[in-house]
């Protein structure tokens, strides 16, 4: 099959962006957020995937599975983006957003174990990211991924 040039660059940013997740998960702020949100043996478990440059996937049936960045396909791109996008609302179940001025938003989390507050202030999807925001590449990479998948979710990606 034959893939178009939008397709390949997404893909292109898609695996820059599991490579760059990984690099982030084994950083003691986001082994801190995991255990706040999953506990000690989820951010152990996530941290051994990125040691070992595995990605989730979440298959059509709800299934998850993991493999080596290196090994993914363009056939393995909805089940990337049904992964990212299962994160995003899990993500949001113990997290309340308001609107603040400039397109930001107030994110309030709640820690399931404790019932305490944080509080995190973050770009609302409608702004772009931009290092003059202080967004970080990541940040920016994510929504140029989540604004892509948006035009290409309905294409053909092989199976």
């Amino acid at each position: 099959m034959e893939y178009t040039e939008a397709q390949l660059a997404f893909f292109e940013d898609l695996i820059t962006y599991l490579k760059a997740l990984n690099d982030e998960v084994l950083t003691p702020e986001a082994d801190q957020r995991a255990r706040f949100l999953g506990g000690a043996d989820q951010a152990d478990f996530l941290r051994q995937m990125a040691l070992q440059g595995k990605a989730f996937l979440t298959m059509p049936n709800g299934r998850r599975q993991y493999r080596k960045i290196e090994t993914l396909k363009m056939r393995d791109v909805p089940d990337l983006m049904r992964e990212i996008e299962y994160n995003n609302v899990h993500a949001g179940e113990h997290v309340e957003h308001k609107p603040l001025a400039g397109g930001l938003y107030s994110t309030k989390s709640t820690d399931p174990h404790t019932g305490r507050m944080t509080m995190d202030v973050t770009y609302s999807r409608d702004v772009e990211p931009t290092p003059e925001r202080g967004a970080t590449e990541g940040e920016i990479l994510f929504y140029r991924i989540v604004q892509s998948w948006a035009n290409l979710k309905d294409t053909r990606w092989q199976r």
